[in-house]
């Protein structure tokens, strides 16, 4: 028999839902992240990515709600960085030189 965590952390050190039915840490879904990467542009993640970083810096939020912040601002800097990602992708197949004839 697996003894439980009186805390309430696994071994990744983030806390376990607390209402383990919604599958997901924070009541995330696997694909909610794909969800909001294919709907927002550049500029929208980065203006959600700052209005969490600016929730956490004012240090108004409980635990379970700094978690959450922290969450969601990791899904929109992978959101920006793979924005970013696939400009420069384009902008490198761009500047390539043509092969000389």
């Amino acid at each position: 028999m697996r003894r439980r965590d009186p805390l309430g952390w696994h071994d990744l050190g983030r806390p376990q839902d607390p209402d383990p039915s919604r599958g997901r840490p924070f009541g995330r879904s696997r694909g909610e992240s794909r969800i909001v990467s294919q709907d927002l542009t550049y500029e929208q993640a980065l203006e959600k990515l700052d209005e969490k970083l600016k929730l956490l810096e004012d240090g108004d939020l409980s635990l379970e709600g700094a978690l959450a912040a922290v969450e969601e601002a990791r899904i929109y800097l992978k959101v920006c960085t793979e924005r970013l990602e696939a400009a420069r992708k384009k902008i490198e197949v761009r500047a390539e030189p043509e092969a000389p004839e």
